[in-house]
Order: structure tokens, then C-alpha cells, then sequence
């Protein structure tokens, strides 16, 4: 014979799930990421992901005051934040800088975290035409921001271009072209705001044109 529990059993068990449930949430928000960023040889600014809020500050304890900004989407284990300036002196900037910003978001799932997205770094040359490098960002974050791992930002000075070759189908052979500032890779380059074109030209052994080709930079490379 079925026993039946009491409705007010019933009441009971349902609030402990739904109080065990939401404590289970709360924990796994509770959960911070941390990355930093290197402007200088001796000036570091600090994201802090934390559920669906990020914090950004120039030292560990600036986190802790510092306002926070809510993301935009967040869905499927992805939270996304909206493009920020990094909150740094522009005493401490290059001479040539004048701002940096990052756009940040968390992937999240199956125990794996990576924090992904791009930085902007803005400089002036001597002509007083603006230059804006957007660099690529990914990296798995820490959970202690003194630990966290350092994104640098000091390569803009001096670019560098990388070649990697792909085999491609009827025995051809594919290149692609990488701006590299640093360790990072460059996806987009403006100047006074409009994309700056490039331009390769692939000669073959004997010195003759085999190949050209005209774009921005995202035209090039391999994804």
C-alpha cells in the first residue's frame, strides 16, 4: 500500500530544494576571473568577471570600489561585456598613446573558462593622424588577480608581420599574412577611422608576378 506524505511535508521538501538550488547559483556566480594588462614596465590594469558583472581598476584593491558594469548578453554559458576604457593615468600611456580599451567576454562551460575578445590600443603620429590597432584576445583567466595572466600591451610600438603556409587542394599552396604587435595578433587597423588597406604580392622563382591581392587586414590569414 502507497503512503502518502503530508501537503505540509510537501511544502517543506519543495522550499529545501528551491533554497538548496538557489545556493547552488550563488556559488557558481560567486566565482571571479581575473586578467591583467600590461600598459608598461611598471603599470598594470585588472579586469575582474565576476557572474554577470566586470570590474576594471589600476591595482587589486581599486576592484574592490570600482563600478561595476553589467553585461549585455549572457546565454548558453557565454557572457559578454560591452567595449571599456581601461582605467589607467595618462601619465602612465606612451607618449604617442592615447587611450586603450578592451571589449571582454567569458565562456564558461563544462568546468572550462576563457576569457576572449579585443583590445584597442590609440595612438597619434607626428602628423597628428590617429592610428587604432585592434588586437585579438584569448586567454584562460585566473582566479586570483595578483596570479592572473598578463595580456601586453607594450608591442605597439614596433609591428611585426608573420607568414604561415596551407596546403590547399590541386597541389597550390595557401598564404596568410599576420600583424603581430608583440605576441598578439592584429585584426583591424584605422587611421583617422577608415580601415588601411594592404597589399601582398607573391613572386614566383624567377621573379615574375604568380599571384596579388588588395584588402584589409581581416582579408588575410587564416581565421
Amino acid at each position: 500500500m502507497e503512503r502518502l506524505i503530508p501537503v505540509r511535508w510537501t511544502r517543506r521538501l519543495l522550499a529545501l530544494a528551491l533554497a538548496m538550488a538557489g545556493a547552488g547559483r550563488a556559488a557558481t556566480a560567486a566565482t571571479a576571473y581575473y586578467v591583467r594588462f600590461r600598459i608598461s614596465n611598471d603599470t598594470m590594469a585588472y579586469a575582474q568577471i565576476q557572474g554577470n558583472s566586470m570590474r576594471m581598476a589600476s591595482s587589486t584593491e581599486g576592484l574592490q570600489t570600482a563600478k561595476a558594469s553589467k553585461a549585455y548578453r549572457a546565454s548558453s554559458g557565454v557572457t559578454q561585456f560591452r567595449n571599456a576604457s581601461l582605467p589607467v593615468d595618462a601619465s602612465k600611456l606612451a607618449p604617442s598613446c592615447q587611450s586603450i580599451s578592451a571589449q571582454l567576454s567569458l565562456y564558461g562551460r563544462f568546468g572550462r573558462h576563457i576569457v576572449y575578445g579585443s583590445a584597442t590600443v590609440t595612438m597619434q603620429d607626428q602628423s597628428k593622424a590617429r592610428w587604432s590597432y585592434l588586437a585579438r584576445i584569448q586567454v584562460k583567466p585566473g582566479t586570483k588577480a595578483e596570479a592572473a595572466p598578463v595580456i601586453d600591451l607594450t608591442g605597439f610600438k614596433k609591428l611585426t608581420i608573420a607568414f604561415a603556409t596551407r596546403k590547399q587542394r590541386s597541389r597550390q599552396m595557401g598564404i596568410g599574412l599576420y600583424l603581430r604587435a608583440g605576441s598578439l595578433t592584429l585584426q583591424d587597423v584605422r587611421k583617422n577611422g577608415r580601415p588601411v588597406l594592404m597589399s601582398v604580392t607573391v613572386s614566383d622563382s624567377n621573379g615574375r608576378r604568380a599571384a596579388s591581392k588588395k584588402g584589409r587586414l581581416s582579408d588575410f590569414g587564416f581565421g
